[in-house]
């Protein structure tokens, strides 16, 4: 079968797969993004009124076409790179890997948690906004300044287990 991504040995998502597995973006066609307050479940309404806001501008843009990446590097795993395709607002495909050794497929437990969290930009949105209703979590987020969608996010705890950033860079539109 070809790939999407061709020349990877990977974990791979295509077309009825996606049922599966439900269903992440990159920056490369804006300028630097917007760095926004930290959300800190709190009730710091100006960084959370401001993920709102870029949300709904995501949203107004009805892009339902394009790909991009996420580098997710977190304390507790190896940095991942999940590379995804979404048409129509679906994933159409999608392939994860320790980004410092392509070679090492992800467990499959592991590419449909990242896939859940991150496989789109709403469900990247979805995500920080969790996070930032957590208490015990302190959350950092940097938009696309062209598109709007949450370019670098870091979310720290003293309490949690997972600490984390997560970096979206080459985003493609596609329609």
């Amino acid at each position: 079968m070809n790939s999407f991504f061709p020349c990877r040995r990977a974990a791979r998502l295509v077309g009825a797969c996606v049922a599966v597995t439900s269903l992440l973006s990159l920056a490369g066609c804006g300028a630097a993004g917007d760095l926004v307050d930290v959300i800190d479940g709190s009730g710091g309404d100006s960084a959370a009124d401001e993920l709102e806001a870029k949300r709904d501008d995501w949203e107004d843009r009805e892009i339902d076409s394009y790909r991009f990446v996420v580098v997710y590097d977190a304390e507790d795993r190896p940095s991942v790179t999940l590379e995804a395709e979404v048409r129509n607002g679906a994933i159409n495909a999608v392939e994860a890997y320790e980004t410092e050794d392509r070679d090492d497929e992800l467990a499959p437990g592991d590419l449909e948690d990242l896939t859940d969290r991150f496989g789109t930009i709403p469900r990247v949105f979805a995500t920080v906004e969790d996070a930032a209703t957590d208490d015990d979590r302190d959350v950092s987020v940097e938009y696309d300044s062209s598109f709007d969608y949450p370019e670098e996010v870091e979310v720290r705890s003293d309490e949690s287990d997972e600490q984390y950033r997560l970096r979206i860079t080459d985003f493609t539109r596609l329609d």
